[in-house]
């Protein structure tokens, strides 16, 4: 028997293909792996982006909740991290969470630190 697809599962899907999309790429393809280090990583955007989309679900959850039931199912087809997944970048600035923070509380606070230091859109 097949796993029930829940409303959340399919959103995970189409969110995937859009990112897919923004690479041009199509759902059947992957984006590139990347080394680790300071070129995996991605922009104050992509993670705005990611709370915009699954905002009613993640709610003030924690990226612990994030990463078993959104992350990692969005990432696991294509076997790579979410900044590989969005396409990684180097940064300017690199920043260490604590997972317990509730993730829409980490996200505004890296936009308000990019909002002060920045000068390009985040």
């Amino acid at each position: 028997q097949l796993p029930r697809s829940r409303p959340l599962d399919k959103r995970i899907a189409r969110f995937r293909d859009r990112l897919l999309k923004q690479q041009g790429l199509q759902a059947s393809q992957s984006p590139s792996a990347c080394d680790k280090g300071s070129g995996r990583a991605i922009r104050v955007g992509r993670l705005h982006d990611l709370l915009d989309e699954f905002q009613e679900y993640i709610r003030n959850r924690t990226a612990y909740y994030l990463d078993g039931n959104i992350i990692r199912p969005l990432t696991d087809v294509h076997k790579l991290s979410y900044a590989e997944l969005v396409g990684a970048e180097e940064v300017e600035w690199f920043v260490s969470h604590f997972w317990g923070t509730t993730f829409a509380h980490f996200c505004l606070s890296l936009k308000k630190h990019a909002e002060m230091v920045c000068d390009e859109n985040p």
